[in-house]
């Protein structure tokens, strides 16, 4: 009976070995991209990454010089910077000055996985709606009018695209807006550090037409901008 007992222990030790195994097996992986004035990239794994480039099949930290409409006499946009070292890989510089409605700033950079696991975009959340004018805040520079500049900015807005789709977007007045987000996921590499895959990203900072007038310059700063990335498609 001694030896009918210690085989049915072995038995039930050996099962729940198993299930463990099963579920380190099937563990999901997440990576979080923030974008503000600075971004951040949390590791979870050294085994799924999601990092900022200035490239679409490469890891570039060049800086990414934004586009501006109009051209000529138009908005100013700041060469934001890209570092991918340590934990915490960073976008920073990203931010605008305006001078007339319909004015825009347009950053262009990629998320690329270079890592061992498809990633999956789960999430987009806006936030710091602590910050003063809530998730915008926007600055009068030289003799503008303080009082004009904070009626202008109630027609500045952030639109987040992702592969050409606009996928979320935030004024003064929608601090944290729920997008829905489905169908967009970035493919492992199979030659890791030679071609790698992405998401193009797309970060407009656009002072909207028909908006209050300012009496000159101001500049635009917004809170954070959360991308969660999942190693999972659920």
């Amino acid at each position: 009976m001694e030896k009918d007992r210690s085989s049915k222990i072995m038995a039930v030790l050996a099962m729940l070995i198993a299930i463990v195994g099963l579920s380190l097996g099937f563990a999901a992986f997440t990576r979080t991209l923030t974008i503000e004035s600075k971004a951040t990239v949390n590791t979870d794994s050294t085994t799924f990454s999601v990092k900022l480039s200035n490239s679409e099949n490469s890891l570039d930290e060049s800086e990414v010089t934004p586009t501006t409409s109009p051209s000529i006499s138009g908005p100013q946009g700041s060469a934001a910077t890209i570092e991918n070292g340590g934990d915490t890989p960073t976008i920073s510089n990203l931010k605008a000055t305006f001078t007339n409605p319909g004015q825009e700033v347009v950053y262009t950079f990629y998320a690329v996985n270079d890592g061992q696991f498809d990633a999956y975009l789960k999430e987009i959340t806006f936030g710091n709606a602590s910050m003063e004018g809530g998730t915008v805040e926007c600055t009068a520079e030289d003799t503008t009018s303080a009082d004009m500049v904070a009626e202008a900015c109630k027609g500045i807005k952030m639109t987040v695209t992702v592969d050409s789709a606009p996928v979320a977007s935030t004024t003064i007045e929608n601090n944290s807006p729920q997008p829905t987000i489905s169908g967009f996921s970035i493919a492992k590499s199979a030659d890791k550090g030679l071609t790698l895959s992405s998401h193009k990203v797309e970060v407009k900072l656009a002072y909207l037409a028909e908006s209050a007038v300012a009496d000159g310059k101001f500049s635009v700063k917004f809170g954070n901008v959360s991308l969660k990335y999942k190693s999972t498609d659920n």
